[in-house]
């Protein structure tokens, strides 16, 4: 380390050097050995971030992340807290941390089951269960790997989902779907009936939500020319 450097980090850690120590060099000029109670001070107390307490003790933010998994520090999110939220059968209960650029979350399912969960998926539905609601699914009517039951979630998707695509076409326009209908068995019992191979869940009245009297299903002419009988009228 070079005068300068040295000068710094003296002037930095100040009486405070009981809290941190020096034990090798790197690109950062040294690297850090923090307490547990500075860290603390810093990170809990303070609300710094660990970009910041990396700035203050001259050291990467790697390290700083390194001693709060060390001293079982809980980590706060970066952004968004969920703690406490239920998405579908799962209640959040904390913040793990960033792995491969995702937000990850530490939750228990109503089974009793833990389970680690990224933020995207659970705020897209991409998961709701520790899996069991699959198992359950799939012991009831055999039908979550079929295509009429992908159309059920594309429906519901679209009108509860605001990251869904067209969201705003949907649920951000005011259409919804029938109560009863959050359950798949409600819906194929509506439905299931005139269902075939290759036709479509469509709603009669384009301006009203999914329910058994305003859909019906049909092929993908059918559906285009209806869209097009519903479309608006371009106002310039």
């Amino acid at each position: 380390m070079n005068k300068q450097g040295l000068t710094r980090h003296a002037a930095l850690i100040g009486s405070n050097n009981s809290n941190i120590h020096l034990f090798s060099k790197n690109k950062y000029n040294y690297m850090a050995r923090i307490s547990k109670q500075e860290l603390e001070r810093q990170y809990v107390i303070n609300k710094k971030t660990t970009t910041e307490i990396s700035r203050l003790f001259n050291c990467s933010p790697s390290l700083i992340t390194y001693y709060l998994k060390k001293y079982l520090i809980p980590m706060r999110p970066y952004k968004d807290d969920i703690t406490g939220q239920k998405f579908g059968k799962l209640t959040v209960l904390n913040y793990i941390g960033t792995k491969k650029g995702e937000s990850k979350w530490y939750c228990m399912c109503d089974c009793g089951k833990a389970t680690e969960a990224s933020l995207i998926n659970l705020r897209r539905g991409g998961i709701k269960s520790c899996g069991c609601l699959k198992s359950e699914i799939k012991k009831t009517h055999g039908l979550s790997d079929s295509r009429q039951y992908h159309i059920w979630q594309g429906m519901k998707t679209r009108c509860s989902n605001p990251n869904a695509i067209k969201y705003d076409q949907y649920g951000g326009a005011g259409i919804t779907y029938d109560e009863r209908w959050e359950s798949f068995e409600a819906f194929w019992n509506d439905m299931g009936k005139t269902y075939q191979d290759g036709l479509t869940l469509e709603r009669i009245d384009s301006t009203l939500g999914y329910t058994k009297e305003n859909c019906k299903w049909a092929n993908y002419s059918e559906q285009n020319r209806h869209r097009k009988r519903w479309a608006k009228p371009v106002i310039v």
